[in-house]
């Protein structure tokens, strides 16, 4: 597997990604970026027409994997070493993507996805590990299928998850192995005290399922045009000891 690590980034410089760039160096992680300069906001131009185009090129440059994390929202606090191995050890599905505690943006489609035993039952699209070839294919598909229909890269994949046309390749991360969907996560204090997340060694376990999720993001709620995500993410970054 040569894995490459990836991310849109549609603003004029890469300020607004800062504490992704910032965790990435810290583990030694290269990072792609796509999307740089344009301002574009519409989500289906960003997550699959100029995703596919990026997957492209890391495919001519030799890379057979990607791993997408959202820009803005997310950062690393584990190294891509235990990412890959964590893949391994699940049997290196086609797709893994992350999972989340709502079905959103379709709920009607909620139950079409089986309950895991978890809370985090419905696809997260702002991060995944795949093989490009896999991507290229079903992303062609996505848009032959869904381009009369409303909503967003999720909405896509939700709807063709529930009409079957993903295959047995694609799988969900409801362990939180290797991506945490941090949807309400306002403070560490807070959810320490409701017992779904604690801090130990400088890393986030997932109390729920004992997994220390390596790239947490910040989904859900409000983006602010000008911080982002901060005042959600910062406090996690700075109890996290990102800043050391």
């Amino acid at each position: 597997m040569n894995l490459a690590v990836l991310t849109a980034c549609c603003y004029s410089t890469l300020d607004p990604i800062w504490m992704l760039t910032e965790s990435v160096k810290r583990f030694g992680i290269k990072l792609v970026t796509f999307g740089l300069g344009t301002n574009d906001s519409d989500w289906i131009s960003i997550k699959i027409h100029r995703m596919m185009v990026a997957a492209r090129e890391l495919k001519e440059r030799g890379f057979t994997h990607m791993l997408y994390t959202d820009g803005r929202d997310s950062f690393f606090v584990g190294p891509l070493e235990e990412c890959e191995l964590r893949y391994a050890t699940i049997g290196s599905p086609p797709m893994l993507m992350s999972a989340e505690v709502n079905p959103y943006p379709f709920p009607d489609l909620g139950p079409k996805f089986p309950d895991p035993g978890t809370p985090w039952r419905y696809p997260c699209a702002g991060q995944f590990l795949c093989e490009i070839d896999w991507l290229l294919d079903k992303y062609a598909m996505l848009i032959e299928e869904c381009s009369e229909l409303e909503g967003n890269d999720q909405g896509w994949i939700m709807w063709a998850y529930a009409k079957g046309l993903l295959g047995e390749g694609f799988e969900l991360d409801h362990t939180c192995l290797l991506f945490q969907s941090m949807e309400g996560a306002n403070d560490p204090g807070e959810l320490g005290r409701l017992s779904v997340w604690s801090l130990s060694q400088n890393r986030l376990r997932n109390n729920l399922t004992t997994a220390f999720p390596l790239v947490l993001h910040f989904n859900g709620g409000y983006t602010d045009p000008v911080t982002g995500k901060a005042d959600r993410m910062f406090p996690w970054w700075k109890a996290l000891e990102m800043d050391k």
